[in-house]
């Protein structure tokens, strides 16, 4: 099992992570596992920030059948309490989606999670690779050694070369450069990395951009960026076929004895580095003013409150939706089998204890879905006004330049004049000056011929 963090755009359609993870165009159905799409959705439309979110996968070489649906619960409920150290549930949105639709079946667990600390209104940073990779690689380490998944850092994992992120042409340009060096590897012809530079150096148009202890990077004309090349070919280090099939057997022999110790070694690491992140999370959040619950959930003051509160009465009512969601499970599934249940005539007579609970589910989910579509509407009207309030600033902002423009044009005309008038008095002046020369030329003509010479 490996982790990776979904790129994601600089001021992007906020909802296009969220729309990709539940894309129904795949040949299985991604399945929510927990939270709510709608409320997710709502509270990406009310985006502030330059990232509206952070989403990623828990990516298995297992078979979704191969690994129990309380296991996949247990990993997401664990990586949430590594990933989001310091929160409270109702402290942030999260949500998982289940995908199995890969060739081979592999199981896919999505994780996406609003950018927003929902009791502050303040930006959530949820992942920043240079402080968090650490922590995230230990925790990752620690759930394949305990439930004996397959682990990309194992020694038998590690390969010659690597396709890294590569795709369409990328890939293949990959390939046939992974191809080239490993033919040459084979017949001995690099025994280190000098060796492999020089023999990259040989294709036509490669140049070397980079070179680290365990890979090399290349710029060619034909691709934007420059593309990495990983694997135990461009380390600093080369070992020779046999050598290296040997140390890689002893190599994963100690990894699997060790098991037992990296797991102690792993826990108590992580609870240190989770620790640690918890109490810088809580006092930076405990610097700010947290939302009062209790005393703006009465729709009658919605008029009387400003943007801002309106704006966090309705964080507030989506928190305790989303929290309700996490805590009762997805009632939807279970909305159908009620309904049979009460239409059973056996229950008319005296219902039964389970029977009543099951009402009571019932209506508990009815006002669940009347106040989700309060908070629908609500949050449709706060858009429009939002777009209003755009145009109005668009309208302004246009306004003000077509100012600017008229002024710069009436400063430009001005000039012109200025430069016209000072044309024609330079003009004027040079006539004057050629007319009183033409006037003093002959004067002196006789001067000098009464002189009888030209007088030095």
């Amino acid at each position: 099992m490996l982790v990776k963090f979904f790129k994601t755009e600089a001021n992007g359609n906020p909802l296009g992570g969220l729309n990709y993870l539940l894309h129904d165009n795949r040949n299985a159905t991604p399945e929510v596992l927990i939270g709510n799409p709608d409320v997710t959705r709502e509270l990406l439309l009310q985006n502030e920030f330059t990232r509206a979110y952070t989403s990623g996968v828990l990516s298995f070489e297992e078979k979704a059948q191969d690994v129990d649906f309380e296991t996949q619960m247990n990993l997401c409920k664990s990586f949430e309490k590594t990933l989001l150290a310091g929160l409270k549930e109702e402290q942030y949105d999260c949500i998982w989606i289940r995908h199995t639709d890969k060739k081979d079946g592999r199981l896919e667990l999505n994780f996406h999670i609003v950018n927003k600390e929902l009791t502050t209104n303040k930006r959530l940073l949820v992942y920043y690779d240079k402080i968090d990779r650490n922590r995230i690689d230990t925790w990752k380490s620690l759930q394949n050694d305990i439930y004996n998944f397959s682990d990309p850092s194992a020694p038998d994992k590690k390969r010659l070369t690597a396709w890294n992120n590569n795709f369409r042409d990328r890939r293949e340009a990959v390939k046939l450069i992974n191809e080239f060096v490993l033919d040459s590897y084979v017949n001995n012809e690099i025994k280190n990395q000098n060796d492999v530079v020089e023999l990259l150096k040989s294709i036509p148009d490669i140049e070397i951009t980079r070179i680290t202890k365990n890979s090399i990077s290349i710029k060619h004309p034909d691709f934007e960026k420059n593309i990495r090349l990983k694997g135990e070919l461009y380390e600093r280090t080369i070992k020779e076929p046999e050598t290296l099939a040997a140390e890689k057997e002893r190599a994963q022999r100690e990894y699997e004895e060790n098991r037992e110790e990296r797991i102690r070694e792993n826990k108590r690491k992580l609870k240190q580095l989770n620790s640690s992140l918890a109490k810088k999370r809580y006092h930076h959040f405990a610097k700010f003013e947290r939302i009062d619950f209790d005393n703006n959930n009465s729709a009658n003051g919605i008029g009387r409150l400003s943007e801002r509160e309106v704006s966090r009465e309705q964080m507030a009512r989506m928190q305790k939706l989303h929290s309700n969601e996490r805590k009762q499970g997805l009632l939807l599934d279970r909305l159908a089998s009620i309904r049979e249940q009460i239409e059973q005539p056996e229950l008319e007579e005296k219902p039964s204890e389970k029977y009543e609970q099951e009402i009571k589910t019932r209506l508990e989910k009815v006002r669940y879905e009347s106040a989700a579509n309060q908070l629908v509407i609500a949050s449709s009207v706060r858009r429009i006004a939002t777009a209003i309030r755009e145009a109005i600033k668009t309208l302004r902002e246009r306004t003000q330049e077509l100012e600017e423009i008229i002024f710069f044009k009436r400063e430009q005309r001005l000039d012109e004049s200025r430069t016209t008038e000072r044309n024609e008095l330079r003009a004027e002046e040079q006539h004057v000056r050629e007319v009183q020369s033409s006037e003093v030329l002959p004067t002196d003509h006789n001067k000098k011929s009464a002189g009888g010479g030209i007088t030095l």
